[in-house]
């Protein structure tokens, strides 16, 4: 199987706090479908902005067959195009590091993380923003 994970969310942003909520599934890209044998992944964000360019941030996930995992994390953003994360997965007691570059409204995102057991992991990739009229 050839697959890659696709997330769809919605984020909703006032002043200096955000919600965001998204669910993940992996596409077997060979059969071009759902792959049903790996499980799906609903998450639940909530970000605030402490000053321009700093946060903190908590992701409560929830992977299919797993219990609730709590995620806090700060962030540094040091221009609007560039933003640098740093957290902790409480359940696996792993930390993770991520970095976002984005351009008009497409975002490129990489992301590593370091596991008890598995060492330090990586991942890739793209979202795409609708810039409100006015808006972030």
């Amino acid at each position: 199987m050839i697959g890659i994970p696709v997330e769809w969310g919605l984020i909703y942003r006032h002043e200096k706090l955000s919600f965001g909520i998204a669910a993940s599934q992996p596409v077997n890209l060979s059969q071009r479908k759902l792959h049903p044998g790996i499980p799906a992944i609903f998450r639940v964000t909530t970000t605030f902005e402490l000053t321009a360019g700093t946060g903190l941030a908590l992701d409560v996930v929830r992977e299919e067959g797993w219990g609730l995992s709590c995620r806090p994390m700060v962030f540094y953003q040091p221009t609007p195009a560039l933003r640098l994360t740093s957290g902790l997965i409480a359940d696996k007691g792993a930390l993770f590091l991520g970095i976002r570059y984005a351009r008009s409204s497409v975002g490129y995102h990489l992301f590593f993380d370091r596991h008890p057991y598995l060492g330090w992991t990586g991942a890739f990739g793209i979202d795409y923003h609708k810039k409100r009229e006015g808006g972030r």
